[in-house]
This record gives C-alpha cells, sequence and structure tokens, in this order.
C-alpha cells in the first residue's frame, strides 16, 4: 500500500475547521503505514466452493482461486483518541466536525486508489453515526433497488440483507439505474462473529482479465436490458421473483397515485417511454444501458449481468455458459478482508465492486449501515 503525504490533508483541514486548529494540533485521522496496513487486511481468506451460485465441473473448479488475497489498494485512516484530548479538538467532541474532516480526506484521497478504510471512528450506533455522516455533507440521492425498500436505523439503510448462508457476489450498487451512485458506504456497527468478510474489487482489473470474446457478446447485442416490475397494492397481484416484480410501486415510491409513481422514476433518471402501466395496474420498468462504464477512454465492465437481473436488449436470456463463466472471472478478481465494529469503507461506486461472504448468525446479527452520494 503506498503511503501519501498529507501536509495538504491538514491545509485543508486547517480551513475546514475555520483556521482553528493549528499544525501542531494533533489531526483526528492518521494514515497508516505499509506493517500496520497488513495487520489490518489481514492474509486474505480462504476460497469456499460452497459461495458458488453455479454448477461447474471438477475442471471448472480447478480454475477458481484457492484464496481470495487482501485488498492491498485500501487506503487506511486510524482514528487517534489522543487526538481528541487537546482543547481545540472540536472534531472529536462534535460528530459533525470529525465527519466533515473525513470528507476532507475522502475528496483529496478517493479517486487514488477508490477505496478508504476510517478505523476506529468514536462512533458506537447508528444514531451516532448519522451525525457523523451528516458532517460529511455528501449530495443525498434516493435509493431504489429492484425489490422492497431497505430496511432503516435512525434514517440510515441497512446493507443488502440476503439470507446469510449465501454469499453477496461482487457488484456496483444500482448499476441498473440510469444514475447509479458515484460514492457508496459502509459503517460496521456490529460485525459478524464468524464469516461476513467484505469482498472488493476493481471493475477495471476484471474487464482486464475477461475474455475478448466475452466483452465483444456484449457489444454486439447493443449492452444489456434491466427489466423490473412494481405490482399495484390495489390490484390482484403480488410479489413473483420469476417475473421480477418484487415490491408495489406504492411503497417504492412512498406515493399513492400513478403521476407519483412517475415522478419518482423520471427524477432517478428513467424516460418516460421506459415506464409503463399495465391493465392491472402492474409498473414495468425497462432500462438500457450499453454494460459499460468509461475510464481514460477505455471501456469498463459495468452490469448485472453476473447477478441475473439482465437479458439482452431483445428480452432473450444470455447463454448459460457465459454465465457460468463470468462466475469464475468475478472470484478472480475479488479480495476480501474483515470489517471491525466502528469500521467506515468508503468506495467509488464505479470503480470498485463489493459484496460480501456468508457468515454465521451466531451471537448478535451483522449490521451495516449504508449512505450513497450522487
Amino acid at each position: 500500500m503506498k503511503v501519501h503525504s498529507v501536509s495538504t490533508l491538514l491545509l485543508a483541514l486547517d480551513l475546514t475547521l475555520g483556521g482553528a486548529a493549528k499544525i501542531a494540533t494533533p489531526r483526528p485521522f492518521r494514515l497508516i503505514n505499509e506493517e500496520e496496513a497488513e495487520e489490518v487486511l489481514g492474509n486474505g481468506i480462504a476460497f469456499n466452493h460452497s459461495w458458488l451460485l453455479r454448477e461447474h465441473s471438477t475442471q471448472q473448479l480447478k480454475l477458481f482461486p484457492d484464496v481470495l488475497p487482501p485488498p492491498s489498494f485500501v487506503q487506511i485512516y486510524a482514528h487517534e483518541s489522543s487526538a481528541c484530548m487537546t482543547k481545540n479538538a472540536t472534531y472529536c467532541s462534535d460528530l459533525q466536525s470529525l465527519g466533515s474532516v473525513a470528507a476532507v480526506i475522502i475528496d483529496a484521497e478517493l479517486d487514488k486508489t477508490g477505496a478508504i478504510l476510517f478505523r476506529n471512528l468514536p462512533v458506537h450506533n447508528a444514531r451516532q453515526f448519522r451525525d457523523f455522516f451528516q458532517g460529511t455533507k455528501w449530495p443525498t440521492m434516493k435509493y431504489a433497488p429492484y425489490g422492497p425498500n431497505r430496511p432503516q436505523v435512525e434514517g440510515t439503510d441497512l446493507a443488502t440483507n440476503i439470507p446469510s448462508q449465501y454469499a453477496l457476489g461482487l457488484h456496483n450498487e444500482m448499476a441498473y439505474d440510469p444514475k447509479p451512485a458515484s460514492r457508496i458506504a459502509f459503517f460496521c456497527n456490529t460485525p459478524a462473529q464468524v464469516g461476513g468478510e467484505t469482498i472488493l474489487g476493481y471493475n477495471k482489473e476484471l474487464t482486464a482479465i475477461l475474455p475478448q470474446e466475452m466483452l465483444d457478446l456484449v457489444r454486439r447485442q447493443g449492452g444489456v436490458l434491466y427489466t423490473r416490475r412494481h405490482f399495484d397494492d390495489a390490484g390482484s397481484l403480488g410479489p413473483d421473483f420469476s417475473q421480477m416484480r418484487l415490491s408495489s410501486w406504492q411503497e417504492k415510491c412512498r406515493g399513492t397515485t400513478k403521476e407519483e409513481a412517475m415522478a419518482f422514476f423520471t427524477d432517478m433518471g428513467f424516460h418516460p417511454g421506459e415506464l409503463d402501466f399495465d391493465a392491472e395496474g402492474t409498473l414495468t420498468i425497462r432500462f438500457q444501458h450499453s454494460g459499460f462504464t468509461q475510464e481514460n477512454g477505455q471501456d469498463v465492465w459495468f452490469n448485472g449481468i453476473y447477478s441475473g437481473l439482465t437479458t439482452t436488449p431483445d428480452g432473450m436470456p444470455f447463454p448459460s455458459d457465459f454465465s457460468d463463466s463470468l462466475e469464475l472471472y468475478y472470484w478472480k478478481a475479488a479480495s476480501a478482508f474483515k470489517l471491525q465494529e466502528n469500521d467506515w469503507l468508503v468506495l467509488d461506486n464505479k470503480r470498485v465492486m463489493h459484496g460480501r461472504l456468508p457468515y454465521s448468525k451466531q451471537g448478535p446479527d451483522r449490521q451495516l449501515l449504508t449512505v450513497y452520494s450522487a
């Protein structure tokens, strides 16, 4: 892990705090060195074939990695408790001020690696995290996953709640929306006692190892099509996973009229022509995307084919062997480490994928609070 000079950050910090802090004043965060980073990130996680979503031959299984390495690209800032002891340390007594300090670091450094971990935050519950996050002044955005809205704690979303025995594969949040999150961040309120490691991967590195014929197939098809459906609370239909009809549009939009639903989704960036109500009152949303983003003028893989959320633009499924092969390359691009209590992991959602490994339900349930930025 490369250690960066933080002199520019200290200057920015003084400006953030209105010039009240002096250079000699201890700062609340310290960029840790490589040796410390290795201790934080660990030595990797042994790969387990039970995590796989698809069937693979014995020969194919041999191609999967033996170990998921630690994500050495993550920049790590440790909170210095001694900084809270000083007379002018308003950024520790006031969590919003501490959030503003973290925002300075994020704005200056996130573009370099795509991932920053803040360790040992003096934040011990969801209400305190809400106060801390308000200090970052991130621009808020609407979040509308395919399924039901996420449960919240103190007004903050919980992380994707798939059953604990399953792995949540690498993905970019809201890749299925016209305006996906620019940043996503996870505060670890309660870690899993056993398992539940976070997995990360660069989109660019995944693109580099994907066979050219797989990239060309998506281009030839004209990209990918995301289709989701929301039933009408007043109608006769209900949830049906096979039809990707997972929640009502009233629940999704927190409204009661079709006009409110149309306004909600057009505000998210969907074109009115992509929104259609049928005779049963079901709202169908179709969104076509190239399947790639651009980074330094190059196509970079950015889609949900691996998760099964897409078809080709003409509505046909991607070939099964194509999807099976994708699973191998996603795991080859993955790295893993375990978040600890009071960790805050910030990601560039356009460049870094995330997911999590299965975990045991023994002990307090794993709880990650999730925030997003436009």
